[in-house]
């Protein structure tokens, strides 16, 4: 491990936690409230935070390390912004899609998911580019 993965990958960790909290302990949570038989209290929530932390963690390791693994040649920037929408159609959409297909919520909420947290995704990426630039 270079001390420039380590570094990325706290970055990512803390953005990870930072901008979930943002959009799904703020800009959300109205929205949540509507189904409290789907998702915890913010109180029972509290308790399950180390759970939250240890699966920021478990992102943050293979995306920086796959980031790493595909970086090219070329402008961090453009690569930072590829990377990014690739890995928001994969995880946020792929995910948010799903649970509308299985959970009982209004296809605002699925939508409202996938854009925020796509555009979190996509800030991720583009910041740990940043962090590899040469």
């Amino acid at each position: 491990m270079t001390k420039k993965f380590g570094i990325a990958v706290a970055v990512a960790f803390v953005l990870f936690s930072g901008l979930g909290y943002l959009v799904h302990g703020y800009i959300l949570d109205g929205a949540y409230s509507h189904y409290p038989n789907l998702w915890r209290t913010a109180d029972d929530s509290a308790k399950h935070m180390p759970f939250i932390l240890i699966a920021n963690l478990t992102m943050a390791i293979p995306f920086v390390w796959i980031y790493e693994r595909g970086k090219q040649n070329k402008p961090w920037l453009g690569q930072g912004l590829r990377y990014g929408i690739a890995m928001a159609a994969l995880v946020p959409a792929g995910r948010f899609i799903t649970y509308y297909a299985i959970q009982p919520i209004s296809h605002a909420i699925a939508l409202h998911q996938i854009l925020f947290d796509g555009v979190a995704i996509v800030l991720i990426a583009v910041v740990v580019a940043w962090i590899y630039r040469d």
